[in-house]
């Protein structure tokens, strides 16, 4: 074989591997899941205003994945957006056929109506073999979600909480902040229930530093009138009974940006 053959086959072999990467990236199948409320629970009755809550879904793949990468965009309706200088992006890293990651996006709304509702919101989130910001990105799925402000909650005063920062471990970038929140529900209403929802977020103000402190896991553990202990679910549409329940919700941060001081968690 003259070495110019054997130059032009290596050629081709190198593009059909290429190729061969390329359609494999192509046929993996993401599947995205809302698990925390798709009603966008606000209050503009109260001073500062809570109008944000974090956003969570669960990502399986049919296939390993080298890398992958969520975003959050197209949002419609005119009324939700990213908050907090979230920048819409999270690395979730390589996947196991089959396996399920989880993600996190901070959002506000700029819906001020006392006592409103405001349907027909709506966002996108994508699944990308890379940071989508970077050339030759490769969309591996996506999934439109609606969503319906409700800025008529009512304050109740039986549902006291504490909150417990530890952390960043490791103190330096990347160390993973733990915050515990632990309260009693108090009666549960039906709201349709039945003895529910709950909705649970780490934060809801517009000044929380979301592009400093990512999360990326959550736990709420339940006690006493409901039991049970459930991983990266931040929304409850009914509990088995409506008696009070006493709950702990874990939040799991990393420090990915410098701050001035950990009191932006009190925000």
């Amino acid at each position: 074989m003259s070495a110019r053959r054997a130059v032009l086959r290596w050629l081709a072999a190198a593009a059909l591997g290429v190729l061969g990467l390329a359609t494999t990236a192509a046929q993996a199948t993401f599947t995205l899941t809302r698990t925390s409320a798709p009603t966008f629970y606000t209050d503009t009755s109260v001073t500062p205003n809570i109008v944000c809550n974090y956003q969570s879904f669960s990502v399986t793949s049919t296939t390993a994945v080298a890398d992958a990468w969520t975003r959050m965009s197209n949002f419609g309706g005119g009324f939700l957006s990213l908050g907090g200088s979230d920048d819409g992006l999270q690395h979730l890293g390589s996947f196991t056929a089959g396996q399920t990651r989880n993600t996190f996006f901070y959002v506000c709304s700029s819906y001020a109506v006392v006592g409103g509702v405001q349907a027909g919101q709506s966002y996108d989130v994508a699944v990308y073999d890379r940071n989508p910001g970077f050339a030759g990105a490769i969309q591996l799925g996506t999934a439109s979600f609606a969503s319906t402000i409700d800025n008529s909650l009512i304050q109740a005063a039986t549902n006291q909480v504490s909150v417990i920062f530890a952390g960043p471990n490791p103190s330096v970038i990347g160390g993973v902040i733990t915050m515990t929140v632990e309260g009693d529900t108090g009666t549960i209403g039906n709201a349709p229930g039945p003895n529910g929802p709950l909705s649970f977020t780490p934060a809801s103000y517009t000044n929380w530093n979301a592009s400093a402190y990512e999360l990326f896991a959550t736990n709420v553990s339940f006690s006493g009138g409901n039991s049970g202990s459930f991983d990266n679910q931040l929304f409850f549409g009914s509990l088995t009974g409506g008696s009070a329940t006493h709950y702990i919700a874990t939040y799991y941060f990393r420090a990915v940006l410098r701050t001035l001081a950990l009191r932006d968690f009190a925000r």
